[in-house]
């Protein structure tokens, strides 16, 4: 009589990636400066909690704490518990980007570049005149310096340095990037040049 041979799975290889900060909100709703509400056809009155179309933008009229830290040189935001540094480097790729970041050595901190999620939580959707943030970041520079693309953490999806496929354009390296002038998000090849501002955690 023949033995069945029996059947011993591989063991599961699990592929240890470096950590890094999730492009996600890790903090409470917060205001965003938009104050209007709307329906899926038109502009409304901001609709009672438990009401349909609740919990909007215009809804969320939380209060936003941001402070100048250590001779102005940093902005503090005690909502996202999150530093921002004061001083902004222009016209550089995503990777002198990177490096600008890595290399910050303010308050003995760790900084980085920050994540979609961290720039927007910076962006004043309710201004009419740009730069689309509040004051406490271009107190004492141009505002029009900030109505710009500035880089953040690299895109999820277009990780590879070089191209598969010569003959696809979407496999270039990408980041992400968002524009101070409205808050609209972008990707776009880590070699353009666009300005950074970089972010720590507070403790």
């Amino acid at each position: 009589e023949m033995r069945k041979a029996k059947f011993n799975p591989a063991p599961t290889v699990f592929k240890m990636t470096p950590l890094r900060p999730l492009n996600t909100q890790t903090w409470g709703p917060i205001s965003t400066g938009q104050t209007q509400c709307f329906d899926h056809e038109k502009e409304i009155e901001c609709p009672e909690p438990g009401s349909r179309f609740f919990f909007q933008d215009g809804n969320k009229f939380g209060t936003r704490s941001l402070r100048e830290e250590n001779n102005g040189q940093i902005i503090k935001d005690d909502i996202t518990r999150r530093l921002w540094s004061k001083h902004f480097k222009e016209n550089v790729t995503w990777y002198e980007a990177k490096y600008y970041c890595d290399s910050l050595t303010m308050e003995h901190k760790k900084w980085r570049l920050p994540t979609t999620a961290e720039l927007r939580s910076i962006i004043n959707y309710g201004k009419v005149n740009p730069p689309a943030v509040d004051e406490i970041f271009y107190r004492g520079i141009d505002p029009e310096s900030l109505s710009t693309w500035f880089w953040a953490s690299d895109h999820s999806h277009f990780k590879s340095e070089t191209k598969e496929d010569p003959n696809d354009e979407d496999k270039f390296a990408s980041a992400w990037m968002i524009n101070f002038l409205d808050g609209f998000v972008e990707y776009t090849s880590r070699y353009n040049v666009y300005n950074v501002r970089c972010v720590t955690e507070a403790e």
